[in-house]
């Protein structure tokens, strides 16, 4: 019983994380960018978010996300001056 259990939960919560449209997440979390979108807040290229990760605060799902605080708050914290950031 425990084991047809575990697979149909198994199996609920692959179908609906099949079912994301992660590429989307910002219509539906704003906050949240992915490597493109952060480079593009950031003013920076993506090659140097990417070479920089171990520095720049985000997590993985479904590719690598930013938090749009998280960036504003790194550019004030680790340079000591502001960037011209987009704010939408």
């Amino acid at each position: 019983m425990e084991e047809m259990l575990k697979k149909i939960v198994k199996e609920a919560v692959e179908e609906a994380l099949s079912s994301l449209d992660l590429g989307g997440a910002g219509e539906y979390y704003p906050e949240v960018l992915d490597l493109k979108q952060a480079a593009e807040y950031l003013k920076v290229s993506k090659g140097w978010v990417y070479q920089n990760l171990d520095s720049i605060p985000h997590f993985e799902l479904g590719g690598k996300k930013f938090v749009r605080d998280h960036l504003k708050q790194l550019c004030i914290d680790k340079t000591g001056r502001r960037f011209a950031l987009k704010d939408k």
